[in-house]
């Protein structure tokens, strides 16, 4: 401690070999950094209060809310529909028709498998699907997805027995008229509502996502509960999960919705980076594992993105952040799915090896100085790069599983029929889109608020355009006008991408009726923007940052 004596008559200090070179005691320099510690230590409390606001509450419990509406909701229709519950086990069993008894009984095979390796090794050499043949189901069927489920099952009994408690409650229902007496259980240990929980469980997070996914697009809460709102008021449209459980779409739809997040984010944010290519590439993944249309599905994807980057939304960085997720999804998926022919050989790796062309070709690109020019060649590049890959790919391959799918469409554009297409043709869902779709769209004021809503849109980006030429004409460059060249994007990417996405959808939906699954949902988004603040002003009330 420093000691004060006076020295003709004023007071000096003296300093104690306790004493720092500065003047200053190791005990105040203890005192000063244990005050600094935890004034970081408050400062990194703090800085989460922005997260824990009162409009991120109220998203997340919003988001929350419509996840369990969803899934309560699609489980009570089943419920009334089947009268699921009161089903004997072989009765549920026998309600999954068509293609669902065919998922349901690998799941099952798992289920009861002595071990998982087992239960693998059963559904990579199927004997009885395809008598005499055997056939891989992994490759085949897509049954990743009932794989899973099996394997949750054992693991969930496994730890229910380890707890000491009863999974399921049996009983005895005597059915009268003379029919026999048959066993009925209730509970998650029961097979089948195990099974189907799962997915309506998985549906009602896939409607989390949606709200989370049109808060996103619009920038506001309310504009997620009018994309909500829409699904739920069109909800026949928009899903058959409560029908029809096993179908892959409801397997697969819910990826999609997380890889469209993960896209319109990326198309948001200036600079991507690695990460967001993994973000994209994860549900990617999972959605071609659980479906084998999912690669058409991205085949629009990729067109859309295409057609964002040629009005210059977009960058070659960000064009190639999504290539790089989609490229190395569709290589992890050929190698889950054991080389199966039909990844290869479809149009979808034509369409992102013709688009990597592109982009190795900037240089070239670069030089072109006609707009017009650069956009023709550019299309024919990619029209010609996809049609010769398709071809050289199945050709090399000696592969041509997917022509059905081909002729079907010929068969929607011309007078072409053959005994595949006739099969698929004859069935209501693979027909043309009904006029009474139409009518409920407009009836439910989906339509409506579209129409509104593209119209505010449109607006909105011509007005961003003509502002952005005035500016660069008089030389007045802002801060956001220099960033947009450095990046060679512009604002409003995710509105132009979700505005081709939703022309694609309409033309599968019309071709094709079961398609407007896609559709619906996708018109649910477009009418968030509604409650855009920079799209919409009149409608607007409120902004989620």
């Amino acid at each position: 401690m420093a000691a004060k004596v006076k020295k003709n008559g004023r007071p000096v200090k003296t300093h104690s070999k306790y004493q720092t070179s500065s003047g200053t005691s190791k005990g105040l320099v203890s005192s000063e950094r244990t005050d600094k510690d935890s004034r970081g230590n408050r400062a990194g409390i703090w800085k989460w209060l922005p997260f824990l606001s009162a409009r991120n509450f109220v998203f997340f419990s919003l988001a929350i809310t419509f996840g369990a509406l969803q899934c309560y909701h699609i489980s009570t229709m089943f419920e009334k529909d089947r009268f699921f519950s009161h089903l004997s086990d072989l009765e549920r069993e026998m309600s999954f028709r068509s293609e669902m008894g065919l998922y349901f009984s690998y799941y099952k095979d798992m289920t009861e498998a002595p071990s998982i390796s087992e239960g693998f090794n059963s559904a990579m050499h199927d004997k009885i699907v395809e008598y005499p043949s055997t056939v891989n189901a992994l490759k085949r069927f897509n049954i990743y997805p009932e794989m899973f489920l099996g394997i949750l099952k054992r693991e969930y009994e496994s730890f229910m027995r380890y707890m000491n408690k009863p999974t399921k409650m049996c009983y005895t229902v005597k059915r009268g008229r003379g029919l026999s007496h048959v066993q009925n259980c209730e509970g998650m240990g029961d097979i089948a509502i195990f099974y189907i929980n799962c997915i309506f469980f998985w549906n009602g997070v896939m409607m989390s996502l949606f709200f989370v996914l049109a808060v996103v697009l619009s920038g506001s809460i309310f504009g997620g509960i009018i994309a909500v709102a829409g699904f739920f008021y069109n909800h026949g449209e928009c899903t058959r999960v409560q029908w029809t459980p096993p179908l892959r779409e409801s397997m697969a739809y819910p990826f999609f919705v997380l890889q469209l997040l993960a896209v319109t984010y990326t198309l948001r944010i200036p600079r991507p980076r690695w990460i967001h290519s993994a973000f994209i590439m994860i549900p990617s993944l999972f959605f071609i594992l659980c479906w084998q249309f999912a690669q058409f599905t991205l085949l629009t994807q990729m067109l859309s993105i295409f057609a964002t980057f040629v009005l210059g939304y977009i960058g070659y960085a960000k064009l190639k952040c999504i290539l790089q997720g989609q490229s190395v999804a569709l290589v992890a998926a050929y190698c889950l799915l054991f080389g199966n022919e039909m990844l290869l050989t479809s149009y979808f790796p034509a369409c992102l090896i013709t688009l990597w062309v592109i982009v190795f070709l900037k240089p070239f690109f670069d030089k072109v100085s006609k707009l017009l020019l650069l956009w023709a060649l550019q299309g024919f590049i990619l029209i010609t790069g996809i049609i010769s890959f398709k071809f050289l790919i199945s050709t090399l391959l000696h592969i041509a599983d997917d022509a059905h799918i081909g002729n079907l469409l010929r068969t929607k554009l011309s007078n072409y029929k053959d005994f595949h297409t006739l099969l698929y043709v004859c069935s209501k869902e693979f027909d043309f889109i009904e006029t009474e779709t139409i009518i409920k769209l407009c009836m439910s004021l989906l339509l409506p608020c579209v129409f509104f809503a593209v119209i505010f849109l449109g607006r909105f980006l011509i007005k961003q355009e003509c502002d952005r030429f005035r500016r660069r004409k008089s030389g007045g460059l802002s801060n956001k006008d220099q960033e947009e060249i450095l990046t060679e994007s512009k604002e409003g990417a995710e509105y132009i991408y979700h505005v081709f996405q939703t022309l694609a959808f309409t033309v599968m939906a019309v071709l094709i009726m079961r398609l407007k699954l896609f559709l619906t949902p996708q018109l649910c988004l477009m009418s968030s923007l509604l409650a855009s603040r920079k799209v919409c002003l009149v409608f607007s009330f409120d902004s989620f940052k």
